[in-house]
């Protein structure tokens, strides 16, 4: 059976290079998960429960400076509930 997966934020951060990169914050099954640039996936210890403590986690994992994090829905792009 899948797991239900949420989008709770996207960061959009610099690397060292300079280039901007999207991050994607989901809770899974309970725990956050960040998928980066490539597709790779961290898995958060269990006190990232919210945007700001996935900001910090994504500049110590990845080693980016973190521009901007939107929480979903509210970030642009973000499909509309309405019909």
């Amino acid at each position: 059976m899948p797991q239900k997966e949420t989008l709770m934020c996207i960061a959009r951060c610099k690397t060292k290079d300079g280039q901007i990169r999207d991050y994607y914050v989901h809770r899974i099954a309970g725990a956050v998960v960040i998928i980066g640039p490539n597709l790779e996936r961290h898995r958060c210890h269990p006190g990232v429960t919210n945007a700001e403590a996935a900001r910090i986690e994504i500049a110590k994992v990845y080693g980016v400076q973190v521009i901007t994090i939107s929480e979903w829905p509210s970030h642009p792009g973000a499909l509309s509930s309405k019909k």
